[in-house]
């Protein structure tokens, strides 16, 4: 049984032993542009992609960069609503070994900061109000990017993290 998934990037990856190597950002970006919140229960499409973005806003500049790719899993292993997901032990058990691995890529700590998840639920609590009322426009933060669109803003919003990271090491040394 072949356990492999092809990503956009032509990279032939098992999603139950990713390496390191195996990820790429822009697998990652594009995937994430391509997934519906809410499992596609919204009144127009709004992308996983821009959640993150969202969530990054959110937070102080140095966990900025785990609120990003802090879905960063469901390139990989897609994701279930909550609800479901809740009894699926061993997709929870995935899901953290895939998490780890994007962690060590990134250069980020092993385990996700409590803040993010923190404003991972603020931005849900958000979304929800405007999902609900139908409220998606440039006023209420969520605007429902088309999927290159929401692609384009998730790996500016990472190249910009990127490039503070870099900066902030280059001082500090």
């Amino acid at each position: 049984m072949n356990q492999k998934i092809t990503t956009l990037s032509g990279r032939q990856i098992d999603p139950f032993n990713l390496r390191t190597k195996d990820i790429d950002i822009q697998d990652i970006a594009h995937s994430l542009a391509m997934q519906c919140r809410y499992n596609g229960h919204t009144r127009r499409f709004y992308s996983v992609a821009e959640h993150s973005v969202l969530v990054s806003q959110v937070l102080p500049d140095e966990h900025k960069l785990w609120g990003l790719l802090h879905d960063a899993t469901e390139a990989y292993i897609g994701d279930m609503v909550s609800p479901v997901k809740g009894r699926m032990t061993d997709f929870k058990k995935l899901e953290q070994q895939i998490e780890k691995a994007v962690a060590e890529r990134f250069g980020l700590t092993s385990a996700m900061p409590e803040i993010v998840h923190g404003a991972d639920k603020h931005i849900l609590s958000l979304e929800l109000d405007w999902l609900a009322g139908g409220c998606m426009d440039s006023s209420s933060g969520l605007i429902g990017l088309e999927p290159g669109a929401a692609t384009t803003l998730f790996m500016n919003t990472f190249n910009a993290l990127m490039t503070e990271r870099t900066w902030s090491v280059q001082v500090a040394a």
